[in-house]
């Protein structure tokens, strides 16, 4: 995983710049980050999203992970790109991952930021290094939400806990939320990520010194054999537009005190109408896709927002 020559990781079964298929034996394939600077662009996570449905029906998992230090850590594209266009092939990528009817495990090492987080988030198991890891979306370090698919499946868990609890009032839960995402706590060790709530609770870390890609081999390997239930389309029944303003409203304090910068606020005013599920009524039932679509659009308006494009696409 240190900046190695595929070949020496199975066949390449096909690649492309930024990304490559690999055949890892045993059924499993890699779908290997091979960026040198540790990020991805939208050309390469949209043929990266079509690559690994042309060999669905052929392998019993896929594992993704990075031919060098960082997992990813962002997007390449530059101020030129339309931000819709960018967030729409991004989600391609994570959408293809969150439905695939294979399971796919995300080996992650170093920086795991904005597309990386999206990426990572969707995937069906994590394996981890115990540390060395960086993780989520960070408004202090101008690190924003490329909206790539990442917070749609952070809301859909947010939104399903509260379902499990009959009467629950989920504004304090999408204030968690909305802080998490915007202000996480600062960590130090994945376990401290994972106990924050950055990283889900269900992932593996490994010993020091432990071969990671092979653990996310076998990963991979046991859930297919286990018999993996692909995850479905979900409806949502959201907080509308009263759950928008409360969020929007912490964002107008927080940037109104000076802890947030201008393009900031317009990410987290974007983010907040996401979390609400748009200008809706309080209890509408929202989908996947509706909630995608907001966050593409979301980015786009905070994007051009006061022609701030290069401080947003990061």
């Amino acid at each position: 995983m240190d900046n190695v020559s595929l070949a020496s990781l199975g066949p390449v079964v096909k690649k492309t710049e930024g990304a490559a298929i690999v055949d890892l034996k045993d059924g499993i394939a890699g779908l290997v980050l091979t960026d040198g600077k540790g990020k991805i662009s939208h050309k390469s996570a949209k043929w990266a999203a079509e690559a690994i449905k042309e060999i669905e029906d052929k392998v019993e998992g896929i594992v993704v992970f990075p031919n060098g230090e960082n997992f990813c850590c962002g997007n390449i594209d530059t101020d030129c790109e339309d931000p819709y266009t960018v967030a729409k092939s991004i989600q391609s990528l994570s959408s293809a991952i969150r439905h695939y009817n294979k399971p796919v495990v995300a080996v992650l090492k170093g920086m795991v930021l904005g597309a990386g987080y999206d990426i990572a988030l969707n995937c069906h198991a994590i394996i981890a290094e115990p540390t060395g890891v960086s993780a989520g979306y960070d408004f202090r370090e101008n690190n924003y939400p490329p909206m790539g698919g990442g917070l749609t499946a952070q809301i859909i868990e947010a939104y399903s806990r509260g379902e499990d609890i009959p009467g629950i009032d989920l504004v304090p839960v999408m204030k968690k939320l909305q802080g998490s995402i915007c202000f996480p706590k600062k960590t130090e060790t994945t376990a401290e990520m994972v106990s924050q709530g950055i990283l889900p609770k269900g992932i593996k870390i490994a010993s020091p010194g432990e071969d990671v890609l092979n653990k996310g081999k076998i990963k991979a390997k046991n859930m297919n054999l286990e018999g993996y239930d692909p995850i479905p389309q979900k409806k949502i029944s959201v907080l509308g537009k009263t759950g928008s303003a409360a969020l929007k409203i912490m964002a107008v304090n927080m940037y109104m005190g000076g802890f947030m910068s201008d393009s900031a606020y317009d990410i987290a005013v974007a983010v907040g109408n996401v979390i609400g599920g748009g200008a809706v009524p309080k209890g509408t039932e929202v989908t996947e896709a509706q909630l995608l679509e907001l966050e593409a659009r979301g980015y786009q308006e905070a994007c051009l927002s006061k022609d701030r494009t290069g401080e947003v696409a990061r």
